[in-house]
């Protein structure tokens, strides 16, 4: 920062003094009245001068030297509404060669007629002002929408291909792990569908009386009776464990 290398021990007159052998003390203060400091101001010393001060003390010294060449980075900062406007008049006025840094477009319009654009570590010159880059840029980037819209149509599409490739890779999959589990669950509810019917039978024999008629016979059918309950009860319980097993494989596929 430019204003960092001002000297705090003297005061404002004795520092643009210092470079400017030609003018006497009223175009000098007529300087600094430009950039705004009233005719008090002129004589405090920098180290008591705000940082907004000190900036424009700063500009003032250096649009005093001879030099036709001057970069300035961001000159606005620190700067108030009114320093900005007279900092834009003393740069319209300098008869030299500027490289500005700025991001206040308002302030670089009447100032600059040559745009430089690093963008992508490209350089890009644009002959003309601010309005007329920006003209230039809302182009460009209007054709890299374009290109960007159809770029996204083209990964969508090849997006849902490949969706549908792993949807199918993942339905293989699924059906190579519950392929033998299924099996056994299909096997087994015939058998439960097998014992149920035949549990149905039984039991409709069991109730008609004429059945105890034959001891034996109500005896026989008893004990096949309580048999295919304990096997149904085996099965189903058999049946609930590899349904839930098989419900944990299909999750890991969803």
């Amino acid at each position: 920062d430019v204003a960092d290398n001002l000297d705090p021990d003297i005061n404002m007159m004795e520092t643009i003094d210092e470079i400017s052998n030609e003018k006497t003390p009223g175009q000098l203060r007529s300087l600094l009245g430009s950039f705004l400091f009233s005719t008090d101001d002129v004589f405090k010393k920098v180290s008591v001068l705000s940082g907004g001060e000190k900036s424009r003390l700063a500009l003032a010294k250096m649009l005093l030297t001879k030099a036709n060449f001057i970069i300035l980075d961001e000159p606005t900062n620190h700067l108030d509404i009114s320093s900005k406007e007279v900092l834009q008049r003393a740069l319209i006025d300098f008869r030299g060669s500027i490289i500005l840094v700025s991001h206040y477009v308002d302030f670089l319009k009447p100032i600059v007629n040559k745009v430089v654009e690093i963008r992508e570590k490209q350089i890009t010159v644009y002959s003309g002002g601010i309005e007329y880059f920006l003209s230039k840029r809302s182009e460009q980037n209007t054709v890299d929408n374009k290109k960007n819209t159809k770029k996204k149509g083209s990964s969508e599409i090849l997006t849902r291909k490949d969706k549908k490739r792993i949807e199918a890779e993942l339905r293989q999959q699924k059906y190579d792990a519950t392929k033998k589990l299924t099996g056994k669950i299909e096997q087994m509810e015939k058998e439960i569908e097998k014992h149920e019917t035949r549990e149905k039978e039984l039991e409709n024999l069991l109730t008609n009386p004429d059945i105890y008629e034959d001891v034996q016979k109500a005896k026989e059918i008893t004990n096949e009776y309580k048999k295919i309950k304990e096997k149904l009860e085996s099965i189903l319980q058999e049946w609930n464990k590899l349904s839930d097993e098989l419900s944990n494989i299909e999750s890991e596929f969803t």
